[in-house]
């Protein structure tokens, strides 16, 4: 019996012991020895084999972790240095996420105070509240919307004028999480137009009040004329 413990159960009883003393924090995991090429060689085989997997999983994860920061790192680069305004937000109205350039763009000081400011309702965005209504049933019905133009109030209560690009972004489920955006400001291109439209108003109503001075006088002209015939 004791040769039988020596040979089958204490080899046994050590892979066991080496297992407990393993941990899956370990940077690396040593191969153990086999004591023999029987049975119980094969099952120390198989035990390092399975090290080995371990091992080179870790390696993979690491990796994987290694390059979804380095991308992540290099996303939130673009994101926060980019020249176009980009958000998220929630058709709730809640903002989600905003970069530098949004804050600017409205007057804030920061990202956080855009975000604190909007999220607690101490804020309004949209100057006419149809116009956020409307862009709603848009992107719901279509899944994203472009060149949709509103006005927009900044934190000094100015107004300016934006042209917003925005597509839905969903849960696993179907439902919607959140909205994804790029607006610009297009307030220069705006206000020309408002001012070449009062222009044609204006020149709409010359013309309208000229040709009703003529036709007063052309009246007026053809009763002379009339008058003139009628005494002869």
């Amino acid at each position: 019996f004791a040769v039988i413990r020596k040979s089958l159960i204490q080899p046994v009883l050590r892979l066991a012991e080496f297992s407990r003393n393993t941990s899956l924090e370990q940077d690396s995991f040593p191969a153990i020895a086999k004591p023999s090429d029987d049975e119980i060689g094969v099952l120390y085989d198989s035990f390092n084999v399975m090290l080995e997997n371990i091992q080179a999983q870790k390696i993979a994860l690491r990796q994987t972790i290694a390059d979804l920061y380095a991308a992540e790192q290099k996303y939130r680069s673009i994101f926060e240095n980019a020249l176009e305004v980009i958000f998220q937000s929630t058709p709730g109205g809640r903002l989600v996420t905003a970069n530098p350039t949004m804050a600017a763009f409205l007057g804030y000081a920061s990202t956080e105070e855009l975000i604190d400011q909007v999220n607690t309702q101490q804020a309004r965005f949209y100057v006419d509240p149809a116009k956020r209504r409307e862009f709603l049933k848009s992107i719901q019905n279509r899944g994203s919307v472009t060149d949709f133009e509103f006005s927009a109030y900044r934190k000094d209560g100015g107004i300016i004028y934006v042209q917003l690009n925005a597509h839905l972004v969903r849960n696993a489920d179907g439902s919607i999480s959140h909205f994804e955006g790029m607006m610009k400001d297009i307030s220069a291109r705006k206000r020309a137009e408002l001012e070449l439209q009062k222009y044609r108003e204006q020149l709409e109503t010359m013309v309208k009040e000229r040709t009703e001075d003529l036709d007063r006088k052309n009246l007026t002209l053809n009763e002379t004329v009339n008058r003139l015939q009628a005494t002869l």
